[in-house]
């Protein structure tokens, strides 16, 4: 039971950390990947194709999206005959007229059509592209223009580090000038867009704490703590969804009793709600199982987690967590026939806060 509980546990800690090694590209890598998917997805549908705009918070990274992506996509299609036809100045004026009257940033159906019928294109494609938390995410549409039937998509990620976004974003804290889309109707920057107090879709970071465990058992003429102060060190890797969350953390407690001094190390997985998880505060309420060893003892242990966490930057935060678990199934295993001693710790309780710093990998907001 115990081994079964321990791969469990190993495999929880795998699983929760795949977001940290989700794969980002370069903006220039994605746009071509980019192409290629769309040109695969479009050949034998289309006959002309225009790309209109792409969404974004700054307007010369929309440029260079919309011209790069035509710059890729006639490269690629032309030779199969398919027309990669370019803005106009009538085009981008309605664009601009349009977000100048719904400030939205987005381009209505009738629009579409008539901006495709100017331009001799029976294919539009239009896009955005946003941060989410430690990546970028390049998401593109290509639609009719005589119906608005989609015949491809493609979404894109890309590394937060890119160069040519760095130098827009310098651009853009150069100039105070934020674009709500390519050609869409400018406004005076009021505040930085780094941080997001919406709770996010998916959330992943780890931690390393302090501990101060007390260990108090269910027998009242058995002391687990005798003549010391206890103390320890955690480690804590986490990931929620919408406001499920999972966590899994190591514990080495340094405890003493009955005149001797030992290490307990202990491994829990927990299973619980997230109801607040933003760039600046995390909330968790978990149920919790997993197993404690000290010299050569083994336990099941289950009980219940409190975990909160406050950033104090992007990427940093303070965390305070509370674990209550209860000890069960003792069992011995040694190679001695019997026992040099008894620990006595079954049927005890581990009551353990703990404080430490944390740090955010990865958070993709809504």
């Amino acid at each position: 039971m115990k081994k079964v509980i321990r791969i469990i546990i190993i495999a929880a800690f795998f699983f929760t950390a795949l977001p940290i090694f989700a794969k980002t590209d370069t903006l220039e890598n994605a746009i071509n990947s980019a192409a290629n998917e769309i040109s695969r997805k479009i050949e034998n549908k289309t006959n002309a194709i225009a790309v209109l705009d792409i969404q974004s918070d700054y307007t010369k990274l929309s440029e260079f999206i919309v011209e790069q992506l035509v710059y890729e996509l006639t490269n690629i299609l032309e030779p199969k005959q398919i027309t990669v036809t370019e803005r106009n100045e009538r085009s981008l004026a309605l664009i601009q007229k349009e977000t100048d009257y719904q400030y939205s940033g987005a381009v209505s159906d009738d629009t579409i059509q008539d901006i495709g019928q100017d331009l001799g294109a029976d294919s539009i494609v239009l896009g955005k592209i946003g941060r989410f938390g430690n990546e970028w995410i390049l998401n593109l549409n290509v639609v009719t223009v005589k119906n608005k039937t989609q015949l491809a998509t493609s979404r894109q990620k890309i590394s937060k580090n890119d160069e040519k976004i760095k130098y827009f974003e310098k651009e853009y804290e150069e100039s105070g000038y934020l674009s709500q889309s390519s050609w869409g109707k400018s406004s005076k920057k009021t505040s930085s867009p780094t941080w997001n107090s919406e709770n996010k879709t998916a959330l992943t970071f780890v931690a390393l704490g302090l501990n101060v465990p007390f260990n108090i058992s269910s027998d009242s003429d058995v002391t687990l703590n005798d003549n010391t102060f206890p103390y320890g060190i955690s480690a804590h890797l986490q990931s929620s969804y919408m406001y499920i969350s999972f966590k899994g953390n190591i514990n080495f407690d340094f405890v003493k009793y009955s005149e001797k001094t030992s290490t307990l190390v202990g491994a829990n997985l927990s299973l619980g709600a997230s109801p607040i998880h933003n760039d600046y505060l995390f909330v968790g309420l978990y149920g919790t199982l997993g197993f404690d060893e000290i010299n050569k003892y083994s336990y099941i242990a289950y009980g219940g987690s409190a975990y909160i966490g406050f950033n104090f930057s992007e990427k940093l935060g303070l965390f305070f967590n509370l674990d209550v678990t209860r000890r069960s199934s003792e069992q011995y295993n040694g190679d001695e026939e019997e026992p040099p001693y008894d620990p006595l710790f079954i049927d005890s309780w581990r009551i353990c806060p703990s404080i430490g710093l944390s740090y955010t990998f990865s958070g993709i907001s809504f």
